[in-house]
């Protein structure tokens, strides 16, 4: 949305003090764009598109808006007309209650019946145009279900089929520095939007790699995730016998990512099934109950082979 040397002063000043920067700086922010005419928005995307048009703008100084939001307190000698108090409580709350409308219309009908209980993570539109991510319970439902450190993140879209190309080359050369992604594809079959959270970047291993919080899920509809399972000791009372099966049970529950020249995976079944797994081309996926996260198939009820549609990786900034 800003400058990145904007963002990276403002990321200064919020060392410093803290949360309340953010309400103060997003306030003169929207006080910079009180000349938008609202008859021209449609939805968030273009709303977004045209605040970014006015803090790109090389009319556009930053200091006027981090003077207007600290109310030019201690600061003589500044034009009468902007020394205008900060908000009241009152009226945060009142802004708060009309972006919470503003969210719930913004549901797809599909989903009108969830309201989202999360703040939708937010996404930077680049280069690349970004769709799966677009619907707000989508975005809502990752921010609820990213580990605590990373709720606030912002998604950057670093891989597309529809720009690169299908392959694993593409994917693992877009990917392969990206620790912590976010993987969305379509399912043709169904119409369903399912996906997996990777701790570790994507890359080809002749080992498993990730850690306990990589996650599968459903986005659309009915959206569902499953975490990690989390192993399980045998006792000290065990046998031989319990202690292999648990030695087994263990490697099942632990096979976390999969890198492949051929596939990438997620999770395992004794059977050899994968809770969510891609094809070289990225055409054709799979989906089956694994013992590492205790889930259903993502694609839908007996769906365990698919079609893949768009195919979408984001990071985590």
């Amino acid at each position: 949305l800003l400058q990145l040397e904007h963002v990276l002063r403002a990321m200064d000043i919020f060392t410093i003090d803290g949360s309340k920067f953010m309400i103060r700086l997003g306030i003169s922010l929207l006080e910079k764009c009180r000349n938008i005419k609202y008859e021209d928005v449609n939805d968030a995307a273009s709303w977004w598109s045209k605040v970014r048009s006015i803090t790109h703008s090389p009319n556009f100084v930053f200091d006027d808006v981090l003077k207007r939001a600290y109310g030019f307190r201690g600061i003589s000698k500044l034009p009468r007309q902007l020394n205008k108090r900060i908000p009241q409580r009152k009226d945060i709350d009142r802004m708060i209650h009309s972006n919470q409308k503003h969210v719930r219309k913004d549901v797809e009908d599909s989903n009108a019946a969830i309201v989202p209980t999360f703040p939708p993570i937010e996404y930077i539109n680049g280069d690349i145009p970004s769709e799966l991510v677009k619907p707000t319970l989508i975005r809502s439902k990752l921010a609820e279900w990213l580990p605590l450190a990373l709720k606030s993140s912002v998604l950057e879209l670093i891989f597309s089929t529809g720009e690169h190309g299908r392959s694993l080359e593409q994917f693992y050369s877009h990917c392969e520095k990206s620790k912590q992604t976010i993987l969305l594809l379509e399912v043709l079959q169904t119409g369903a939007t399912i996906g997996m959270y990777a701790s570790d970047p994507w890359h080809v291993d002749g080992q498993v790699y990730g850690d306990g919080t990589c996650f599968l899920f459903r986005a659309m509809p009915d959206p569902v995730c499953f975490k990690w399972k989390g192993g399980g000791g045998s006792g000290p009372s065990a046998t031989n016998a319990d202690v292999e099966l648990a030695i087994e049970e263990l490697a099942l529950v632990e096979n976390f990512m999969t890198g492949k020249s051929s596939y990438i995976s997620m999770g395992i079944n004794r059977e050899g099934g994968s809770g969510l797994r891609l094809n070289e081309d990225l055409t054709k996926g799979m989906s089956s109950y694994t013992v590492s996260f205790d889930n259903d198939p993502l694609a839908g009820e007996n769906v365990t082979e698919f079609d893949v549609g768009l195919v979408e990786v984001y990071r985590l900034l």
